[in-house]
């Protein structure tokens, strides 16, 4: 979305911060209708994905979260959440090829956790 912005003459700043892509004329006539409803719909959204992806380390963050999961977070907390699940398991998973049994059992513990946590997930997005 954004490359189809700036190459109809938006600079990046202003496909960010402008108000309404209508308030730039020459851009504006140089883009579809649906380019200015697509970004209508996710560029001024605060809590919005597209926000976070905007930032490298977010989008990195983005990506490890949905490449594992499979799905992308909701929002900023939900990302900030699954991330550190994610890194505590992968800690897990590594401290398991040492063969220590507490460890194992609370891995084991994490899997029901996450499998339930996952269900509920995808059984609230369907509602």
């Amino acid at each position: 979305m954004l490359a189809r912005w700036l190459e109809a003459g938006f600079t990046e700043d202003a496909f960010w911060s402008v108000a309404d892509p209508q308030d730039d004329k020459r851009t504006y006539a140089k883009t579809s209708f649906a380019d200015a409803e697509i970004w209508r719909r996710h560029v001024p959204n605060p809590r919005g994905l597209l926000r976070l992806a905007a930032n490298p380390l977010m989008l990195t963050m983005l990506y490890q979260v949905g490449a594992f999961e499979g799905e992308l977070p909701r929002n900023r907390g939900d990302l900030f959440a699954r991330l550190v699940d994610r890194l505590l398991k992968q800690t897990e998973d590594a401290t398991l090829l040492e063969g220590n049994d507490e460890i194992r059992f609370r891995h084991q513990q994490r899997v029901g956790r996450d499998r339930f946590a996952a269900a509920r997930r995808s059984s609230q997005y369907e509602s």
